[in-house]
């Protein structure tokens, strides 16, 4: 049961680095049309900054030769067709247009072969709201998903900062964590007293799981980077503190991530007055990966499968779980 458990958070770290690889196709883009009442500057910076975007988030963005711009998907097709472009490669056409006080930003991914159309419409007041929606844009339309699934912290609008109270408001949050450590090799077991034993006076006690509490500090230092300064205690039987480097895989409000730390752990000796010499506090290493839920708000969740391992004189270890409330 144990090793099943291992193998399956080894799976699940797997799939999560396999989600995070760059893309091999080609993506075209091509540029924005649509007309604005002050001239082709806005045009230009939102044609140069969406395509900054894109290229950020797929990492093969292909130059385009086309200078018409494309607002119909057969039109688009034909630009892929000009650029020699494979069935599985994609291209992007998008136009900015102007009603009444407000910009509407449209954006279509399809592919080459005219399968797997993906489009959406975003809404701003202001034009300075269109460099956050270009990048929000660029992650919809990559990860074909929602706008309000894809907003991170480096695209909410002027209106989401001061209408949307929700939002997260700093790179520094706190929270608690609930959970259980499965321990492995015989870890976290110790000898404990026992009158009925009339050979040892001892018996050794094994646990199939330990309740887990945590504190956690977690500093962002950039989009996809997670700092977190972590206080663990393991239902008396162990007390640590842990520094975890955590990587982000996207900038949505649901982020994959995977990462490790080290820190120093403090576990519960045994009761055998022989063995009080041995070593019962060391380094400790890590490595976790796991998801983190309403990433962007100021209040957020963290699920998480990590492995420990203590270096003291019994090299204790376990596979962990938890959940975590994080909070500004």
């Amino acid at each position: 049961m144990i090793w099943t458990r291992i193998l399956f958070g080894a799976g699940a770290l797997a799939i999560l680095v396999g989600a995070g690889s760059v893309s091999a196709n080609t993506l075209l883009v091509l540029p924005v049309g649509g007309e604005t009442e002050t001239g082709s500057v806005e045009l230009s910076a939102v044609n140069r900054l969406f395509r900054d975007a894109l290229e950020a988030r797929h990492g093969n963005v292909a130059a385009s030769s086309v200078s018409a711009v494309c607002s119909e998907r057969a039109c688009a097709l034909e630009a892929a067709q000009a650029a020699h472009l494979k069935k599985s490669d994609q291209v992007v056409y998008s136009s900015l247009q102007r009603l009444g006080t407000k910009w509407i930003f449209l954006s279509t991914i399809v592919r080459a072969d005219g399968k797997k159309p993906y489009n959406q419409r975003m809404t701003v007041e202001t034009v300075e709201d269109l460099e956050p929606v270009t990048q929000r844009m660029a992650e919809v339309l990559i990860s074909r998903t929602a706008p309000e699934f894809a907003a991170s912290v480096d695209d909410v609008t002027e209106r989401e900062k001061t209408f949307e109270r929700a939002k997260r408001k700093t790179p520094y949050s706190m929270g608690v964590g609930v959970g259980y450590l499965i321990p492995v090799n015989g870890g976290f077991n110790y000898l404990k007293e026992d009158a009925n034993n009339p050979n040892a006076g001892y018996t050794r006690t094994d646990y199939a799981a330990l309740l887990r509490l945590s504190w956690v500090n977690s500093w962002e230092f950039r989009r996809d980077i997670h700092l977190d300064l972590e206080g663990v205690w393991t239902e008396a039987r162990s007390l640590g503190g842990d520094l975890n480097l955590a990587y982000l895989m996207g900038g949505g409000d649901f982020a994959p991530f995977f990462g490790g730390g080290l820190g120093l752990h403090y576990v519960r000796g045994d009761e055998d007055p022989a063995l009080s010499n041995r070593r019962n506090f060391g380094p400790a290493l890590n490595g976790q990966a796991g998801l983190i839920l309403f990433r962007t708000y100021g209040l957020n969740f963290k699920v998480r499968g990590q492995y420990l391992t203590v270096f003291n004189a019994d090299r204790d270890q376990g596979f962990a779980v938890d959940v975590a409330v994080i909070f500004q």
